[in-house]
């Protein structure tokens, strides 16, 4: 049996962290709130705590696996985040360094893309599950995605690196990363997307999925995918938006089924493959 990996998902406003026992089990869970916008030395504190609360006690667990948020450079474990509104204050900190030096009994640490890690997770055992190639989308603080194939993300096809959709513009709106994240959404109802009530602001939400599906459209077809899995927090309203973004593209696309445990599984995953 393959030993537990701890795995913690950083997003722009909160921590998720789990056990992860591959090759689809999570126990311990629990979603720490952060402040992405926090100084270093909080943000510092803030990740390190996260991952010592599922190490502690357990000698076991001596792998961590860290989903991060792109721009990152995922080998040597440096944030590169301008501009985005989030983790500004850990550009260019080698937080790999920072992790091992706080956290001594960690003898194995990765980091991977976030939303590569929630495809990786949702093509292994969740809504893409059956199907070879998904684009997986996630609506959280930022837009993420990635495109995975044969259970494994490909971070480049045909010139354009597919991790970056965020930064790509959604007609004369402005970047995925504003106009199609949760935030975009909040942004368009100047509320909560979770607190406006049913059968209110339904054109709202029929445009938001109208602007999402065409994006989502131009991405499968040029990448020929199978299906397009929508996760993240703004996945909570995806019943509200789903009639606008199906009736803008050909492709299938569903909601993700594992909520948190996706990226965790997929951070899990990856940080194995890793190993060899």
């Amino acid at each position: 049996m393959a030993r537990p990996i701890a795995a913690i998902d950083v997003g722009g406003s909160s921590v998720k962290r789990g056990v992860v026992h591959l090759p689809d089990g999570v126990d311990e869970t629990a979603t720490v709130t952060i402040d992405a916008r926090a100084d270093r030395a909080l943000l510092l504190d803030a990740l390190t705590g996260a991952a010592a609360d599922l190490l502690d006690g357990r000698p076991d667990l001596a792998d961590l696996a860290v989903a991060f948020p792109d721009p990152f450079d995922y080998v040597a474990g440096v944030p590169l985040l301008r501009g985005l509104g989030k983790f500004e204050s850990l550009f260019g900190v080698e937080l790999g360094d920072e992790l091992r030096s706080r956290l001594p009994s960690v003898r194995r640490l990765s980091f991977c893309h976030d939303a590569e890690a929630a495809g990786v997770g949702e093509a292994a055992v969740g809504a893409g599950a059956k199907h070879r190639r998904v684009l997986a989308i996630t609506l959280g603080t930022g837009f993420g995605s990635a495109l995975v194939v044969d259970g494994r993300p490909v971070t480049e096809l045909d010139g354009i690196v597919t991790r970056h959709l965020y930064d790509e513009p959604v007609r004369s709106l402005g970047r995925a990363d504003d106009v199609l994240s949760a935030r975009g959404l909040g942004r368009r109802l100047r509320a909560d997307p979770a607190r406006v009530e049913t059968g209110t602001s339904d054109e709202v939400f029929v445009r938001f999925g109208i602007d999402l599906g065409r994006f989502v459209q131009e991405w499968a077809r040029r990448w020929a995918v199978d299906i397009v899995v929508v996760g993240g927090g703004g996945a909570a309203a995806f019943d509200r938006f789903a009639p606008g973004l199906r009736a803008a593209t050909a492709v299938t696309v569903v909601r993700a089924e594992l909520g948190t445990a996706a990226a965790l599984i997929g951070a899990a995953t990856l940080h194995a493959d890793a190993a060899g």
